[in-house]
């Protein structure tokens, strides 16, 4: 009787520490405390076991801004983030690194601004937009010589790509030449087009870059019905979204998922999704990923110089310009617009 007492209460215990150590949920560290190390998994401060849990950040005010959730060093589960104000501002879904699941945002009026799905990294399904005061706004793809396939919006009398374009074969199907190395990239006088950092996975996201040469290409680089936009194009979407002073801000992805802190004037309400995407300079480095979108225009100002677009994460500006300095061998985004 005795025994099978004892034999009782321990398994009690047994059930108890088992049932507490179950009910700790994951562990929760400061998104300060976490950084990417070079095998591309993220480790908390001194700790030499990839970081599995999650990681917050808050405001000043201790109203939490952000969480992520990671495994075995890799986004796994859900990247989410709110407005001061306790609002919903996103939430993304990854699995093992790359984003899958849903992909939603929110205005800080709480009207959902976009939903859609991505499956290993790219988006998936049909998609939906908004504008802040809740209309729908008119959508729909377009696939280029390659097979990707872009989403497409309508902006104003204009559709535009909703991507950066990330085509690696003229519409004829030569391909476009693919240089990595500064010395080869350095003063071109040809077509060619790269991934920021050389890195392809960041194509996915970020579209790839071409230099002037491959958009003025006459065999195109642009899917079939759909064009490099000219300066008017170009300044036509700005002056339907406002001016050059804040049309920036209604073309910029919201959020600093992407974009460096402050990402000022970020509404996103044209549902262009303008992601910074950096440049690579006429010499071959690459700068300014996640600070700066650079967008190619097919327009020339005089033979040396074209015109672009750029976009900044500390403005709400549109910038309208051209380098002083072999402009055309600069590597930028391109986004088409349909003929």
């Amino acid at each position: 009787m005795k025994i099978s007492n004892i034999r009782l209460v321990s398994i009690v215990i047994v059930t108890l520490i088992f049932g507490v150590s179950c009910s700790e949920g994951p562990r929760e560290i400061s998104l300060e405390q976490l950084q990417q190390r070079s095998d591309g998994l993220y480790y908390a401060v001194n700790e030499d076991k990839p970081f599995s849990g999650v990681a917050v950040e808050t405001y000043e005010d201790g109203q939490k801004s952000a969480e992520k959730s990671f495994e075995d060093g890799k986004l796994h589960g859900f990247i989410r983030a709110w407005y001061p104000d306790g609002n919903k501002k996103s939430e993304i879904g990854y699995d093992d690194g790359l984003q899958s699941g849903p992909f939603r945002t929110w205005y800080d009026n709480g009207q959902q601004e976009m939903e859609g799905d991505y499956k290993d990294g790219r988006r998936t399904g049909e998609w939906s937009f908004w504008n802040r005061d809740g209309q729908k706004l008119e959508a729909g793809k377009v696939t280029d010589i390659d097979g990707n396939t872009y989403l497409t919006i309508k902006i104003g009398d204009q559709w535009w790509m909703a991507e950066n374009l990330k085509v690696t074969h003229y519409r004829n199907g030569e391909p476009i030449v693919h240089v990595t190395a500064d010395s080869a990239w350095r003063r071109l006088s040809s077509g060619a087009y790269c991934s920021y950092g050389n890195d392809e996975d960041r194509a996915d996201v970020y579209g790839r870059l071409y230099n002037y040469y491959a958009v003025a290409d006459g065999r195109g680089i642009a899917p079939e019905g759909w064009h490099v936009p000219g300066d008017a194009e170009w300044q036509a979407l700005i002056d339907y979204l406002g001016s050059d002073t804040n049309a920036g801000g209604g073309l910029k992805e919201t959020g600093t998922t992407h974009w460096q802190t402050p990402n000022t004037g970020a509404t996103n309400v044209s549902a262009f999704n303008a992601l910074p995407g950096g440049y690579r300079d006429y010499d071959g480095p690459f700068y300014s990923l996640g600070y700066f979108a650079y967008f190619w225009s097919s327009a020339e100002r005089l033979s040396y110089f074209a015109w672009y677009r750029g976009l900044h994460y500390f403005s709400s500006e549109i910038h309208r310009g051209f380098s002083i300095f072999l402009n055309k061998q600069f590597g930028f985004s391109v986004r088409c617009v349909r003929d």
